[in-house]
C-alpha cells in the first residue's frame, strides 16, 4: 500500500490498519448452529395489581324556577348508576311563603309536568333520597307567588 503523505513529517504517522482482524475476531464471538434456539419461558408474576383509590364525587347545584321562564320540566340531575345519595331542598322566595308554593319533582319529565305525578316538594322542605340513580327532573308549582329556588346535593362512587 503506497502512501499519499511521503514527506519527513509524516515519516511517522500510522494510518490505518495492516493487519485487519476484524473479521476473524467476529467470527469467533459467533458460534453457527443449525437448530433454532431452545426457547426460554419463564413464570410471569401472579402477584395482584393494586387498585386504583376510587373517591367519591359530591354534585351539587341549585335552580332558581319561575313559572315564566319555566314552562316545561327541567332536568337537573342526569341518571346516574354510581349515585347513592341523593338530597333535594325547596326554597319560596316570596317575602310570605303561602301554603300554594312548591315545586314539582320526578323521574321523568311527564310525570313532574303532571299534575298529580310529581312529587311537590313545598316551603323549607326537603326530601333524602339514598340509592336513587334515575334523572331528577324538577317545574314549578302552577300557582306561586314568588321564585322558587331548589337545590340539591348527590354524592356517586
Amino acid at each position: 500500500m503506497s502512501s499519499p503523505l511521503v514527506s519527513p513529517e509524516f515519516a511517522n504517522l500510522y494510518v490505518g490498519d495492516t493487519k485487519d482482524d476484524d473479521g476473524q475476531v467476529i467470527d469467533s464471538l459467533v458460534q453457527e448452529v443449525d437448530a433454532p434456539a431452545t426457547p426460554v419461558t419463564e413464570a410471569i408474576d401472579q402477584s395482584p395489581l393494586l387498585a386504583p383509590i376510587k373517591y367519591g364525587r359530591l354534585l351539587t347545584g341549585a335552580v332558581v324556577l319561575n313559572s315564566t321562564d319555566y314552562v316545561t320540566p327541567t332536568m337537573v340531575l342526569p341518571p346516574d348508576e354510581n349515585r347513592i345519595h341523593l338530597r333535594i331542598d325547596g326554597y319560596s322566595l316570596a317575602a310570605a311563603p303561602a301554603a300554594k308554593d312548591y315545586a314539582s319533582f320526578s323521574d321523568e319529565n311527564g310525570k313532574a309536568q303532571s299534575v298529580s305525578g310529581g312529587t311537590r316538594l313545598r316551603h323549607g322542605k326537603g326530601y333524602t333520597l339514598d340509592d336513587y340513580t334515575g334523572a331528577l327532573w324538577v317545574m314549578p308549582g302552577p300557582i306561586t307567588s314568588d321564585n322558587f329556588e331548589i337545590t340539591w346535593e348527590a354524592i356517586t362512587k
